[in-house]
């Protein structure tokens, strides 16, 4: 029974960092109709970003060394869109390309930064472990869990009770109509890029103590996170939560009961699986738009 519960409670540890990104991929999806390739890359950074910055900044607090990530990682990201997608008016495929290029980059940069195999930071709770069903559970995995159920009821919130939120609705049912509507579209994308990326820095920011990060694996998170979102309808907030959930259960159970060595396959195949049913499974399409919808 314990054995089940521990492999429950670390589906849900992995379904939460799942469920981060996937609201990353969903603000974007909806704010700018194309699909941020580079926000498994942009977790890797901001987990090494974690690891390094202590010994610069003279502390190891966890919420000074967390706010400095997700600011220098918000700036980084505000940057690269207002001087690569923006001035090039990418849209559609030719923006997921031009994030695709952006994620290279920013994948070398956290190679560059830190080559080793693997990085880890402290918890950022002390104590034991909880005994839960017999099963010992970190207590840093119940700040990653409650970190991101609390991200996803604050977009919702934001997405259906605020103007704002309103003005991103307007932009994903209809640009067109937005733009002639006043609504500053530049503004708006930029705004929903650099949210992506402030998602995927505090997903790494709680998850680095967890289940660390390398260099070089932030393509297998960015497929795992994209499949969950798929699942659950790419630009659906609440279909990710069940997304998220299916995929790091079919992970973790794979891996308990089969093999580890076969669980990226698995989300492999069942990646194929959904792009083989798409637009069906993932409940959209990539929006054509048209070059004149931005100023």
């Amino acid at each position: 029974m314990s054995s089940f519960v521990q492999t429950f409670e670390a589906a849900l540890v992995a379904a939460a960092v799942y469920l981060l990104l996937g609201l990353g991929w969903n603000v974007v999806y909806r704010a700018c109709g194309y699909l941020n390739l580079a926000i498994g890359e942009v977790f890797i950074l901001a987990g090494v970003l974690a690891a390094k910055l202590p010994e610069r900044l003279g502390t190891d607090q966890p919420l000074i060394v967390g706010a400095a990530v997700v600011a220098v990682v918000a700036a980084g990201a505000w940057l690269a869109e207002r001087a690569t997608l923006r001035p090039l008016r990418a849209r559609g495929e030719a923006a997921m390309l031009t994030t695709l290029g952006l994620g290279l980059l920013v994948g070398e940069l956290a190679h560059r930064l830190a080559p080793e195999v693997a990085l880890r930071t402290p918890p950022m709770v002390a104590g034991p472990p909880l005994r839960i069903a017999g099963a010992a559970v970190p207590r840093q995995d119940l700040v990653i869990v409650a970190v991101a159920l609390a991200a996803w009821a604050t977009l919702a919130f934001l997405v259906t009770r605020t103007a704002a939120g309103r003005t991103v609705r307007a932009c994903a049912d209809d640009r067109a109509s937005a733009r002639w509507l006043g609504i500053d579209l530049p503004r708006v994308e930029t705004s929903a890029f650099v949210v992506s990326a402030v998602l995927a820095a505090v997903a790494a920011v709680v998850a680095t103590p967890a289940i660390g990060v390398s260099a070089g694996s932030g393509t297998i998170l960015a497929v795992t996170s994209f499949l969950a979102v798929s699942l659950g309808g790419i630009g659906s907030d609440r279909g990710a939560i069940f997304g998220a959930l299916a995929v790091a259960l079919a992970e973790a159970f794979t891996a308990r009961y089969w093999s580890s060595d076969v669980k990226e396959l698995v989300v492999m195949v069942l990646l194929v699986v959904v792009l083989i049913a798409r637009p069906a499974m993932t409940g959209t399409r990539i929006r054509p738009h048209r070059r004149d919808s931005v100023r």
